[in-house]
């Protein structure tokens, strides 16, 4: 034993802070039972059921189906079957706690109806729409359905400031206030002036003398629903320069158009830029009307971006009309940095998005060749904010060239008119209001006198109730 090596301590007993080495270390001394920290519960035994076992050959099953279990089935027309176990406790001698005997419970008949009822403006709908001899039916359950919405929207007033979901209850309004429109001309929503004054009615309430009384129901805070007033706007004119309208004069003798074009640009003589350059080529007015957009429209104050969207239109930039309300770079999620010279707090980029129903409202009350080409563009940027119920109306103004099909349909624009679609791709359709909405379209199509509009959509086609 002698001639065997010494043993090695462990180097951790020398280092300083080893608990041997630290004054008072007793090798006896407790070690204090950890601080429970966690808030203490009322604890009971779980509750178990002890069943009576049955003793006609029922107590062979495996599954042991004797137990029975709760039974849930499908009707015909929403028809509920359910039946649940019934028990019976038989207490013995000397127990505490009863034997269960499980026997079959009764058969319940209910409908989905009573169990779960559905708002009243869905139950009253008088379908399945055809014929002439329903419009009235169809106007009145859309004027009582707008009614209740508009009530339930209330509390808007009163904010100043509205979530994603408060902006999306003020457009759902608006939608059905579309649609009624849609059905009360018979399928038209622009074409004369009687339905050109009703959707501005919509758009835009109390833009008209007639009409002054008629408030917006957010017009406070959020100013998403009346006309916008530029805040910080001045009253500004450039002097005109004798000399660069003579280098004009010098660049159009030697036949140079599209460098006076650029001259014209730089001078910020916009006059002359326009109209030299729409006798170029298309392409060369639609850069000059970029240009205008961007240092004239757009430099005037805040609340211009309707404005310079209707003036991308107009000059035919129908894509690029939807950057004039969110910038390329802020949907591709880049951080927007303010250029503007005003002072006060930082915009958010994504404002502009709310100036749809204005920049909607301009369009539509000034028609130029192809502007649902923008329409279509302005509904497909609100889609992919989560706006259905914006974009959905956009693509009504634009339905010439707007997609309505099934969700087996990448392209579709509209699957059911008021639903996500995109965003919720399994959950669109389980809400009835979207459905009953797609068959007020249809059927609004169905009321148009040209043929080239009444387009059937046999997706949207419900069974008879």
């Amino acid at each position: 034993m002698n001639g065997s090596a010494p043993y090695q301590r462990p180097a951790s007993v020398e280092i300083p802070t080893s608990p041997r080495n630290q004054t008072g270390f007793s090798t006896f001394q407790p070690i204090a039972p950890p601080v429970n920290t966690t808030q203490n519960r009322t604890r009971a035994a779980s509750r178990s059921l002890n069943f009576v076992v049955p003793n006609d050959g029922r107590e062979h099953d495996p599954l042991q189906r004797w137990k029975g279990a709760p039974v849930f089935a499908w009707g015909v027309g929403g028809t509920l079957v359910t039946s649940f176990p019934k028990d019976v406790p038989r207490y013995g001698m000397n127990q505490n706690v009863p034997m269960i005997i499980r026997s079959p419970g009764e058969v319940k008949i209910a409908n989905i109806k009573t169990v779960d009822p559905l708002p009243e403006r869905l139950t009253s709908f008088p379908g399945p729409l055809k014929g002439k001899s329903k419009k009235k039916d169809v106007i009145n359950w859309l004027n009582a359905g707008v009614a209740l919405l508009e009530q339930d929207a209330s509390y808007l007033r009163t904010l100043h400031n509205l979530s994603h979901e408060d902006k999306r209850l003020e457009e759902r309004i608006l939608l059905w206030k579309i649609l009624r429109v849609f059905i009360e001309n018979d399928g038209m929503l622009e074409g004369n002036p009687a339905v050109d004054k009703a959707v501005r009615d919509v758009m835009s309430p109390g833009l008209d003398d007639n009409n002054a009384s008629e408030t917006a129901i957010y017009a406070t805070g959020a100013d998403l629903s009346g006309i916008s007033q530029s805040s910080n706007s001045a009253s500004r004119s450039d002097p005109v320069d004798p000399t660069s309208v003579d280098q004009l004069r010098k660049h159009l003798l030697r036949g140079e158009r599209e460098k006076a074009v650029w001259e014209a640009v730089d001078k910020r003589l916009w006059a002359h830029a326009m109209l030299i350059s729409n006798t170029v080529s298309r392409d060369l007015y639609r850069q000059v009307a970029q240009e205008f957009v961007q240092k004239e429209v757009r430099n005037i104050g805040d609340n211009t971006e309707s404005l310079a969207a209707l003036y991308e239109i107009f000059a035919g930039n129908f894509e690029e009309s939807i950057d004039e309300l969110v910038p390329p770079s802020a949907r591709a999620g880049f951080q927007m940095v303010s250029t503007s010279s005003s002072t006060g707090p930082s915009k958010d980029a994504t404002e502009g998005l709310d100036r749809w129903r204005e920049t909607l409202g301009l369009v539509l009350s000034n028609r130029s060749a192809d502007d649902v080409q923008a329409l279509n563009a302005l509904g497909k940027l609100l889609s992919g904010y989560g706006r259905a119920e914006a974009a959905h109306i956009c693509y009504l103004f634009a339905r010439s060239v707007s997609s309505f099909g099934g969700i087996d349909d990448p392209a579709s624009s509209i699957v059911l008119v008021g639903s996500d679609h995109l965003r919720q791709p399994f959950e669109f359709d389980k809400e009835m209001e979207p459905i009953l909405l797609s068959e007020v379209f249809e059927y609004g199509m169905s009321l148009a006198s040209t043929g080239n509009i009444a387009v059937s959509y046999p997706h949207f086609i419900r069974g008879p109730k």
